[in-house]
């Protein structure tokens, strides 16, 4: 975080040295706003450096609603627990005064990296806003909508030593929960956010049409500032914002960028849709249409303040020369976008902006006619929707299931496949693999589901909008079949001759035994003559 440059020496009365909650101990002022001041502070036993954001007593009293939201922004962090949200670590009261610790930053936000070196190479931008992405599609899985996503929101932190970014989203102070709402803390006609970013639902002041859909307008108007300079709806003043944004969509990219992909305009577009449900389904079916444009290769660091232009601009055009344009970082110069967070309200007083006061008649006076441009704005929006002819025509829901809710809240389909390659489709439309939680209205529609995996058996059921449901199937192996036995060959009859019978060895007559003779042995016993 940078420090201030505000007027206020000890704002909220705070200076160097005090000690804030009895542990935390103030060494600067990192920056004031309307309602509170953020200080640099060391945890005096552990010494680990904090940041720590005092709330003005005075707007705590004077409205009910801030000191809820304060400490809805601390819940609602820790609850999205995810390395690219900032860590809340503590929340109290100091003598009347709200702090709520946060882990400390260093380095500068989307904005003044944008006001800097815009436009910015595709591959880079996307790169820095792909976790932004993942961590905001936690907190929609958790029925959690930031409702103000802009780039003084989106911090790139730096480690010291270390030229790596790590994006971070703060400020949840304005979200919105999809399911129980925020009753209490958005009046009827309230409008929060900031105008640049904010989609037409929003910008008509109606809470319950704020669907995670909105966040993901937001991070289309980003991608449309951070390529081309300017935000995409161009005004002079918030009421004439607010009016540009319900009665028109936003004028095509490639208006300012024509040398920009067009698929790449196309996704952005999509973003940008005038109709929620002419956006993306979730915000990771558009961090998977933008992936082929990431740009990991150029890990270029991005450039310090008053450091030379880093590769993050460099972005080459038609005729061969590399970026920024010069007229286009004048016209973001102009650009209503970093004006700060908005609540038009006709039952809450507009926050008074550090270094000056606003006399009553004069916020009268712009309540009065920010509330006149408020209802010119919805009537011309409900107008323009009833004859805008939008691209593709939304899918005709089913009638609703007994029961079911019609008030714009939204259900969860969690499904866990196993094989973990298996592919998940709804509606023919692919939405993961092995894991996949989705977000749909809660208006009784029948989707069919569909999973399929190489070798195994698919598997379809059909899933209901009335309900949250949690879907864990195991795909069955195909086994293969057996392979047919091969019957033997019958059996041949060869006739042979029988075999020759062995010739007998001739039979040898044994001579008789003569009887005992006593003569000379070589006497001849069978000569008679002798």
């Amino acid at each position: 975080m940078m420090p201030s440059n505000a007027a206020h020496e000890r704002p909220l009365g705070v200076s160097p040295g005090d000690v804030i909650g009895g542990r935390y101990e103030i060494i600067r002022v990192l920056g004031v706003g309307g309602t509170g001041a953020v200080f640099e502070a060391r945890h005096r036993t552990i010494q680990r450096t904090v940041a720590v954001k005092l709330l003005l007593p005075e707007i705590a009293l004077s409205n009910p609603a801030v000191p809820q939201r304060f400490l809805q922004e601390a819940r609602t962090s820790n609850e999205v627990r995810h390395k690219n949200i900032v860590e809340v670590l503590d929340f109290g009261n100091d003598q009347g005064r709200l702090f709520m610790v946060m882990e400390f930053l260093e380095g500068e936000n989307l904005g003044a990296l944008i006001k800097r070196e815009a436009p910015l190479s595709p591959g880079v931008i996307i790169r820095l806003l792909d976790p932004i992405m993942s961590a905001l599609a936690l907190a929609h899985s958790r029925g959690i909508v930031h409702r103000d996503v802009k780039p003084q929101n989106i911090f790139l932190s730096r480690t010291p030593g270390d030229d790596d970014i790590t994006p971070k989203l703060i400020d949840f102070g304005i979200a919105k929960r999809i399911v129980t709402d925020d009753v209490g803390l958005t009046a009827t006609g309230m409008i929060l956010g900031t105008p640049a970013y904010m989609p037409p639902e929003q910008a008509t002041g109606g809470s319950k049409g704020v669907t995670p859909a909105a966040d993901q307008y937001a991070l289309g108007a980003i991608l449309y500032e951070a390529l081309t300079g300017s935000v995409p709806h161009q005004a002079d003043s918030y009421p004439a914002m607010l009016v540009a944004i319900v009665t028109g969509p936003a004028p095509d990219i490639r208006h300012l960028r024509p040398d920009l992909d067009p698929a790449l305009a196309a996704v952005i577009m999509r973003a940008l849709a005038y109709e929620p449900s002419h956006r993306f389904s979730s915000l990771y079916e558009m961090r998977d249409a933008l992936a082929p444009f990431r740009d990991d290769h150029a890990r270029g660091p991005v450039s310090r303040p008053g450091a030379p232009a880093s590769v993050l601009h460099q972005q080459t055009r038609p005729d061969g020369t590399p970026g920024p344009d010069e007229a286009r970082r004048a016209a973001l110069a102009r650009s209503p976008g970093a004006l700060p967070p908005m609540v038009i309200s006709p039952t809450e007083p507009p926050r008074a902006q550090p270094g000056g006061r606003a006399l009553p008649w004069i916020a009268g006076v712009i309540g009065v006619v920010a509330l006149g441009m408020m209802l010119l704005a919805g009537s011309l929006a409900a107008s323009r929707r009833a004859r805008l002819s939008a691209p593709p025509p939304a899918p005709v829901a089913a009638p609703r299931a007994p029961g079911a809710s019609v008030d714009g809240d939204n259900v969860t389909f969690r499904i866990d496949v196993d094989p973990p390659t298996a592919t998940i489709a709804l509606d023919g439309t692919v939405v993961g693999q092995g894991h996949a939680e989705l977000l749909r209205p809660r208006d009784g529609r029948r989707y069919q589901l569909r999973l399929s995996a190489p070798g195994h058996a698919n598997v379809s059921d059909v899933l209901v909008a009335g309900a949250d449901a949690r879907i864990s199937r195991v795909l069955a192996p195909l086994v293969a079949p057996a392979a047919p036995a091969v019957p033997a060959a019958p059996a041949v009859l060869i006739r042979t001759a029988p075999p020759a019978a062995p010739t007998p060895f001739p039979s040898v007559t044994p001579t008789p035994a003569r009887p005992h003779d006593r003569r000379h042995p070589m006497i001849d016993r069978n000569n008679p003559f002798e």
